[in-house]
C-alpha cells in the first residue's frame, strides 16, 4: 500500500510539472527577466558586517546569465556565467575555478556554485524568487566540502561545516 501511495505522489508531481509547460529543472529568460539589473546587499537587513558589503549585477544572454560580483576591499568583480538549460558551466574564478548550475524549483531558481579553494570544494546554494518584490531575498546555503563533517554541537540543527543565511539585496535605481 505503501508503494502504490508513493507511486501515485511521483506520478501526480510529474503530472503537474507536465501541464505546466515547465520541464524539471529548466529555466527560461521569462522565469529570470525580473532578476536583471543592478542589486545591492543590504548589510543591516542580512544581519552581516560592511566587511560583507557585495554588490550583483545580473545580465541575461539568449541562453545564460552572468552574475558579476563585487566586493569591497579593491578586489577586482568576478564574472559567473550559469546556463539556461540546466548545463554545468566552468568558470574562471580567481588563481582557480568555479562551476556553476541554474535550474529551476517552483517559484524559485537556483542557483548552485561549487567553487575551488585551497584544492577543497565550497558549495554555495542559493534559492532565488523569480519575482523579487522591493527586496530580493535570496536563501544561502554554504557548505564546505572539506572531508570532515565533524560533530554539530547540542541543539543544532546543521553539521558544523555548513551555514544556512538568508541575504536580502535592493535594486538599485
Amino acid at each position: 500500500m505503501r508503494i502504490i501511495s508513493a507511486t501515485l505522489i511521483v506520478l501526480s508531481t510529474l503530472f503537474a510539472a507536465a501541464l505546466r509547460g515547465q520541464a524539471p529543472g529548466k529555466v527560461s529568460l521569462e522565469d529570470i527577466r525580473a532578476l536583471q539589473g543592478a542589486w545591492v546587499l543590504d548589510v543591516a537587513k542580512s544581519g552581516l558586517t560592511d566587511a560583507d558589503a557585495e554588490r550583483r549585477v545580473m545580465t541575461l544572454g539568449p541562453t545564460w546569465l552572468r552574475i558579476d560580483l563585487h566586493r569591497p576591499a579593491g578586489s577586482p568583480p568576478a564574472s559567473l556565467i550559469y546556463n539556461l538549460d540546466g548545463t554545468t558551466n566552468v568558470n574562471a574564478f580567481g588563481s582557480s575555478t568555479a562551476v556553476t548550475k541554474l535550474t529551476r524549483d517552483g517559484e524559485y531558481v537556483v542557483l548552485e556554485t561549487v567553487f575551488s579553494v585551497n584544492t577543497q570544494a565550497v558549495t554555495l546554494h542559493e534559492r532565488v524568487p523569480r519575482v523579487p518584490g522591493l527586496d530580493l531575498p535570496i536563501e544561502v546555503m554554504l557548505r564546505v566540502e572539506h572531508g570532515y563533517q565533524g560533530v554539530a554541537p547540542t541543539g543544532s540543527k546543521t553539521s558544523p561545516n555548513v551555514s544556512n543565511v538568508t541575504k536580502f539585496f535592493r535594486k538599485e535605481s
